[in-house]
C-alpha cells in the first residue's frame, strides 16, 4: 500500500510513528489524522471504493491495530528486524534504519505539537531516545574509511548497535507502558513540559 500510493516514508517509519501516535498523551490521535500526517497532509486519492476500503483495511485494521495490540497488554513493540551482512555499508544502512525509525516514533508521540505535559519518567525515556537518535544518525552518516575496516572492527560495531537497539526498544517500551498506565487513571508525577 505504501508504494501503491506513492507514501514518502518506509514501513518501519510508518509502524513506528503508529505506535508513537498510538501512546501519544495527544487527546486528538486517531488513525485517519495519521495517515494524512504520513501522506503530508491529506490521504491519498482512491479510484474507488474497493481500492478506499483495501486501503483502510491494511493499514488500519492491520498495521494500526498491529501496533495498537502492544499498548497495556505487556506485549513488547519490538522495533523492526534487521539481518545484515558485516561491511560498513550494511551497518550505516542498520544505523540509518533506526534512527528512521526512532525519529518516526517521537513524531508519531507528539503529534506536531512543540512540547506536550509528560510526567518526569516519560520525560527521562524521552530524553534516551534522544541521544540514541543522534547516535544512530551519527554512524549512519560516518565517512568512509579510508583504510580498510577489519573483520574484528565491524564486529565490534555491530555489538554496541545492538546494544544500543535493546536500550532503544526498552525505552520505547518503558513510554508505551506508562502511557497505557496513566490512561488507565494510575498515579503519576506532576507534569512536566518536554
Amino acid at each position: 500500500m505504501l508504494k501503491k500510493y506513492r507514501c514518502k516514508l518506509k514501513l518501519h517509519q510508518v509502524r513506528a510513528q503508529f505506535m508513537g501516535a498510538i501512546a501519544s498523551p495527544v487527546d486528538r490521535v486517531n488513525p485517519a489524522l495519521e495517515i494524512q500526517t504520513i501522506w503530508s497532509g491529506q490521504a491519498p486519492d482512491f479510484v474507488s471504493v474497493d481500492d478506499a476500503n483495501e486501503f483502510m483495511q491494511v493499514l488500519v485494521m492491520g498495521l494500526w491495530n498491529h501496533a495498537a495490540g502492544h499498548f497495556g497488554t505487556g506485549k513488547d513493540f519490538e522495533l523492526t528486524e534487521h539481518t545484515l551482512d558485516l561491511t560498513e555499508k550494511a551497518l550505516k544502512a542498520h544505523a540509518k534504519l533506526r534512527f528512521e525509525e526512532l525519529q518516526s516514533f517521537l513524531i508519531g508521540f507528539f503529534q506536531g505539537q512543540d512540547s506536550i505535559h509528560l510526567s518526569h519518567e516519560t520525560g527521562d525515556c524521552l530524553d534516551v531516545l534522544d541521544d540514541l537518535i543522534v547516535m544512530f544518525g551519527g554512524l549512519a552518516r560516518l565517512p568512509k574509511e579510508r583504510r580498510p575496516v577489519t573483520a574484528a572492527e565491524l564486529s565490534g560495531l555491530l555489538d554496541q548497535l545492538n546494544k544500543l537497539t535493546e536500550i532503544a526498544q526498552h525505552e520505547v517500551n518503558q513510554i508505551i507502558a506508562i502511557s497505557a498506565h496513566q490512561r488507565r487513571g494510575g498515579d503519576f508525577e506532576p507534569p512536566t513540559v518536554h
